[in-house]
């Protein structure tokens, strides 16, 4: 389930931007006895400039009980970075569901953002193709953010 909340205070008409919150439910793993599932928030913002949509993901945060910890919310820095997530080369078992999960639904939102602006899906694994070009997720202070992947606008 996707649910995204915009009102009229996120819209700055001079600098043509529309800022976003949003959630997303992912379940990991769902059987007759359990259920293992995040609710990730995330802060997604708009800005129309020469005819193109540059859409960016920040501020992403999951709410997550662990067993282990007395901690429900955690920052994409603590699940997701390369320093957190990566043993070596290779995934870490307990992050890679996270860091899996936030590709694939920041990949399915821009997808989403460019049906409805152009009709068909134009861009192909966006967002992984700039996730494979980053080396470290916490580099900045928005280190969450998804860098700024243009989706052309059709004309009517």
């Amino acid at each position: 389930m996707l649910i995204v909340m915009c009102g009229t205070n996120g819209v700055n008409a001079a600098d043509k931007t529309i800022a976003c919150k949003g959630e997303k439910e992912n379940i990991f793993k769902k059987s007759a006895l359990s259920l293992d599932k995040t609710t990730m928030a995330y802060q997604l913002i708009l800005q129309i400039e020469s005819g193109e949509c540059l859409a960016t993901i920040k501020n992403i945060k999951y709410d997550y009980y662990d067993k282990g910890s007395n901690k429900d919310f955690y920052t994409a820095e603590e699940m997701i970075s390369d320093k957190v997530a990566l043993n070596g080369e290779k995934l870490n078992r307990y992050y890679d569901k996270f860091r899996t999960n936030t590709i694939d639904s920041i990949n399915g939102i821009f997808n989403s953002i460019d049906v409805y602006l152009n009709g068909v899906k134009r861009r192909e694994g966006a967002a992984e193709a700039e996730a494979q070009r980053t080396t470290t997720a916490a580099q900045t202070a928005t280190a969450s953010a998804i860098p700024l992947i243009p989706l052309t606008a059709s004309s009517p």
